[in-house]
């Protein structure tokens, strides 16, 4: 979901209504493979660049919506995308509330604190808790972009491809960067002895771009 979000907002187009519902599976999901999904139903979405990169108003659905969506005379961007997100991962993981939760829980989250009814399974990993707290900053200037998002959990990736080579033409090996959550002190939960390097940007118009991601050391 990430991946295609950032893509979206790299191309100036917000989503704007990023749910379950709108979340489908190309392909049946097959035990040790990575699922492969798309996002659907662009009805709500709107380009967010050049001259018109703020939007205004609420379009999408309004359990999943940012807070800053809400704000009298409310100014967003791609960053509300991102909330999304983090709400899905939420339901995802604990299932959508009663009806007559709901409202509790959409003010609980409003402002800042994962309702009860959303609250993760105890086994959920460390890393994946971190990321969805990211995914749910309250302030939109403090919550990553999606592009960020994925360049601070590289685990989320699989595997990532160095753009730099030690041959002309031919980028290093893809590199695993699976990693226990008893890293603490790393980035993205991997391997505290992998260097940094600057890779690719995926980046709205005006975004920090992707700063870096983990590669193998020779």
């Amino acid at each position: 979901m990430l991946g295609a979000t950032a893509f979206l907002h790299a191309v100036g187009v917000v989503h704007r209504d990023i749910k379950p519902e709108n979340v489908m599976l190309k392909r049946g999901w097959v035990k040790d493979q990575p699922p492969a999904c798309v996002l659907v139903d662009f009805g709500g979405a709107a380009f967010a660049r050049g001259k018109t990169r703020v939007l205004t108003g609420f379009v999408g659905t309004k359990f999943f919506g940012a807070p800053e969506c809400f704000a009298p005379g409310s100014r967003h961007g791609a960053k509300s995308d991102v909330w999304s997100i983090g709400v899905t991962l939420l339901t995802v993981l604990a299932g959508t509330p009663a009806a007559y939760e709901l409202g509790n829980a959409w003010r609980t989250l409003q402002g800042g604190t994962i309702p009860a009814v959303l609250k993760p399974p105890s086994a959920t990993p460390r890393r994946f808790k971190r990321l969805m707290h990211a995914l749910l900053t309250v302030d939109q200037t403090n919550r990553p972009s999606a592009a960020q998002a994925l360049s601070s959990n590289p685990w989320l990736m699989g595997h990532v491809t160095s753009l730099s080579s030690t041959h002309k033409g031919s980028p290093d090996k893809a590199v695993p960067v699976f990693g226990d959550d008893e890293h603490e002190n790393s980035p993205g939960g991997g391997s505290s002895s992998s260097p940094l390097k600057p890779c690719a940007s995926l980046r709205l118009h005006g975004e920090v771009s992707i700063s870096h991601l983990p590669h193998s050391a020779d």
